[in-house]
């Protein structure tokens, strides 16, 4: 007779021993400050922690402008409670994200077996955008759980009040989660052989209530985000493309391990859980269908891991299939199959943890630094103007930390179909530039409202010397963590409009590095061309064939020696396989060579797609602002130099001519 007080202390010490690891996994690949989205989700919890439930400002009507509209209600217990905001937002993610992760190690233990269990915990711990996911502070820890309920009600064979549950709230969580809700209820119906009539009931009306709810309390049945996502981000720059979703899914980095690896689970699992085959291949298919149609104008990764979260399920399946196959082949040898599953959680792990650790490292810079500038442009506006000011800004970070009325760009603070208009009915005009700013109605918030306080992004030839103007307001203060730590010319500038100037403090010096004077600003300066030693290791190198090189930009008409000339390009080296550590870019003319170093690094996804190079390559492209003040005038030619290790390559791309 099987002892169940020893089985049930196993899975309890299992479970614990699970929960640990996804802690340490999760808080690991976190930052100091939160993604820039999640800080939306932390301005409603925070209204909601005063009593005022799904508002952008105190005292004005509730906008659903959250995309997950329960997702902020978790935060609110511990907000007040009186923790910090960030630590409230991170830990509270964290927990649900070790909650939901730890039931499905669980569910797949029961089902599936212990090394399905721990083959699932090893590649959900391995990937990094999982595990950022699962704490940051967006959605995805409420959608992981409410999938891993799913899951649940789906492999214990309900079909009634609970799978319900499960669905309605699912279609309640994301507007793209309604189709998951819809193939659970077929999956339902599918393991029933008949159609799930209690479940549907109970789904149906738990979407009823709250879509219901929804058009009354907001004006709209669906949130305000979705809306602006779907018909205004169109007007964007499309910095992705149709094929963004399915790369990332099941190709990027060592995803195509988890694609192979799940087409063993397919098969493990094709005779006696077709269920749960309709539920998870329905629902990855239905999200790449819908985000290889309706894709972003950015990558939004987040997006993509309810379908990572199934793809990983099944391939976590198909490497405990995978284990027992191998122990078949010696099954008088006890333990074989552990040593099976071992090895192949080694392997795996020793080619994709590179990778998955230079992916934090970059997400972790990101957050350290760039939304560290964000979010320190809105503490100063809080600890420098009064309370009455009025900001404009496009991301959630500055709109959280001022503490004060804000206008948000993107319009998430208005009613569905709301614009503002002139006394004759036509949208207001706009009038300065906001490449970052989407709105449902083309206007400049700036002119509108006139508040006293506007934080924006610097425009990309910006610099602290030459900072961009608007009229009535005046640049106070100037945050560049971002670009000291070479992560691009990002900086972030708070502006008081220049009639309350005297009301905010701390403003009597100039913004950035300008109240040290002008010498301070020189790293952001465009480089002077250097004439090279002829000595030079890596600088006098003769153009290969086989290296790929391509200066797309600065060299297509004459350049005006006075003023800064910006060139960009891309280059991999000869391999294909790597990029290089440095970019300089060679000027010869009448035997003499000049040189100067680009920045490299910058994204370049159509390359990688277009010469079907590996997606680690994605950031092959490099800029840089030229002095060219020192050169004569005439015809040169051009020849990017790539430089790694000890290996130097070049080729000549470009004839370019200065004036």
């Amino acid at each position: 007779m099987i002892d169940t007080r020893n089985k049930t202390l196993i899975g309890a010490l299992y479970a614990v021993a699970v929960a640990l690891l996804f802690l340490v996994a999760i808080r690991c690949r976190l930052g100091h400050e939160l993604p820039d989205d999640a800080a939306f989700f932390l301005r409603y919890a925070m209204n909601m922690a005063q009593g005022q439930f799904w508002v952008w400002n105190l005292d004005e009507a509730p906008v659903s402008g959250a995309s997950a509209p329960l997702f902020p209600l978790l935060f609110v217990p511990a907000l007040k409670w009186g923790v910090a905001p960030i630590p409230a937002v991170l830990w509270t993610s964290t927990l649900v994200g070790v909650l939901a992760l730890t039931w499905a190690a669980l569910l797949m233990a029961r089902h599936f077996g212990y090394a399905a269990s721990c083959a699932l915990v090893a590649l959900l711990c391995l990937d990094s955008n999982v595990m950022h996911f699962a704490g940051a502070g967006l959605e995805t820890p409420l959608t992981f759980l409410l999938l891993v309920a799913a899951l649940h009600a789906l492999l214990a064979g309900q079909s009634g009040f609970w799978l319900g549950v499960a669905a309605g709230l699912l279609a309640v969580q994301k507007l793209d989660l309604v189709p998951f809700a819809a193939l659970l209820l077929l999956a339902a119906t599918v393991a029933a052989r008949r159609i799930a009539w209690r479940a549907v009931a109970v789904a149906a009306l738990i979407v009823a209530a709250w879509y219901g709810f929804a058009w009354y309390w907001f004006g709209a049945p669906v949130p305000n985000s979705f809306l602006t996502k779907a018909f205004h981000q169109e007007e964007m720059v499309k910095l992705i493309g149709w094929d963004w979703f399915g790369e990332e899914v099941f190709r990027r980095h060592g995803h195509w391990v988890f694609t192979v690896l799940a087409l063993l689970g397919v098969q493990a699992c094709w005779r006696a859980r077709k269920p749960l085959l309709v539920f998870c291949l329905g629902s990855i298919a239905a999200h790449l269908l819908a985000y290889s149609i309706k894709y972003p104008f950015e990558p939004y990764d987040w997006y993509f891991m309810p379908a990572l979260l199934l793809l990983i399920w099944l391939a976590a399946v198909g490497m405990g299939r995978a284990a027992v196959l191998i122990g078949g082949c010696a099954p008088r040898v006890r333990g074989v199959p552990a040593v099976a599953l071992a090895m192949l959680c080694g392997v795996i792990v020793w080619r994709l943890a590179p990778m998955e650790r230079q992916e934090t490292h970059e997400r972790q810079q990101w957050l350290d630094k760039g939304e560290y500038d964000r979010a320190e442009a809105g503490r100063w506006v809080a600890a420098h103007t009064p309370p009455g000011f009025k900001v404009v800004t496009c991301w959630g970070n500055p709109a959280v930390f001022s503490q004060r009325y804000v206008y948000d760009c993107s319009f998430l603070n208005r009613r569905a179909g709301e614009c503002s208009r002139d006394a004759h009915g036509q949208c207001l005009p706009e009038v300065a530039p906001s490449n970052y700013c989407p709105a449902p109605c083309p206007q400049d918030l700036r002119a509108l409202y006139r508040p006293e306080v506007v934080i924006y992004q610097n425009i990309p030839d910006a610099s602290p010397a030459h900072l961009p103007q608007m009229s009535d307001y005046e640049p106070v203060r100037l945050f560049d963590h971002a670009f000291d730590a070479g992560l691009g010319n990002y900086f972030f500038l708070v502006y008081v409009r220049k009639d309350v100037l005297a009301q905010a403090s701390d403003v009597g010096v100039k913004a950035g590095c300008l109240a040290q004077g002008m010498g301070a600003c020189e790293r952001y300066l465009p480089p002077p061309i250097q004439k090279v030693n002829p000595v030079e290791p890596g600088l006098t190198l003769t153009p290969t064939r086989g290296t790929l090189c391509v200066l797309e930009t600065g060299t297509q008409a004459p350049a005006d020696k006075s003023k800064p000339i910006e060139m960009a390009g891309w280059a991999v080296m000869e391999d294909r396989k790597s990029r290089p550590d440095s970019v300089w870019l060679l000027f010869e003319r009448a035997g003499q060579r000049y040189a100067a170093s680009a920045s490299g690094g910058f994204g370049r996804i159509d390359v990688v797609r277009a010469l079907g190079l590996p997606p680690e390559l994605v950031g092959a492209g490099f800029k840089l602002m030229l002095d060219a003040s020192s050169l004569a005038p005439g015809a040169y030619d051009v020849s990017v130099v790539l430089l790694r290790g000890d290996q130097a390559q070049a080729c000549h791309v470009a004839e370019w001519n200065l004036r």
